[in-house]
């Protein structure tokens, strides 16, 4: 415990904002759930539902620091794309405390070849600057085949290589978020 905020020696490159960054580091990263298959009866569509757990955050917290995203998704052999927007225009609002967004991709985005690669840049409250910016912020490989429920995702690390694929960040604010 020497070196940081409560060690025998005060150290001048630790603070309490730069313990309250790692902690939030250490113990806020988001988690991506996959939901499963959901069918609307009434209209007949269908989309998978993915659970993006955001803690340490509330619904208010997107005022200040709105979450941004990069998201690619890779069909098969066909050229990779951005689907930023797409993903965007799906989302709803889960739970407010903490924050917690249901992410609905469309069927025609799953088969066994599919994968999700979603950048996120996203602060909870406690954080004086987003998680991970240092390494290229918090990064997601969501495989979509359809047949196979995914297990909890995290972040990997360290952070891949940067995409080939030409991706624009898309801003989440409390606007985007339906229902």
């Amino acid at each position: 415990m020497l070196h940081c905020c409560w060690g025998v020696e005060e150290s001048p490159q630790w603070d309490l904002e730069r313990h309250y960054q790692l902690l939030a580091e250490a113990t806020l990263q988001p988690v991506i759930q996959d939901l499963g298959m959901v069918k609307d009866a009434s209209t007949g569509d269908s989309w998978r539902t993915l659970r993006l757990s955001l803690p340490g955050s509330r619904l208010t917290s997107l005022q200040n620091h709105p979450l941004h995203w990069t998201v690619e998704l890779q069909q098969g052999n066909a050229p990779a794309e951005d689907a930023g927007v797409q993903l965007r225009e799906g989302i709803c609002l889960a739970e407010t405390e903490p924050l917690a967004l249901d992410l609905r991709l469309p069927e025609d985005w799953l088969d066994g070849q599919s994968l999700l690669k979603l950048r996120l840049v996203y602060q909870p409250e406690m954080a004086s600057q987003p998680l991970d910016a240092a390494t290229g912020y918090l990064h997601y490989r969501v495989p979509l085949d359809i047949a196979i429920r995914s297990k909890p995702i995290t972040a990997t690390h360290p952070s891949p290589a940067p995409s080939a694929t030409r991706l624009s960040w898309t801003p989440i604010t409390p606007e985007h978020l339906h229902g």
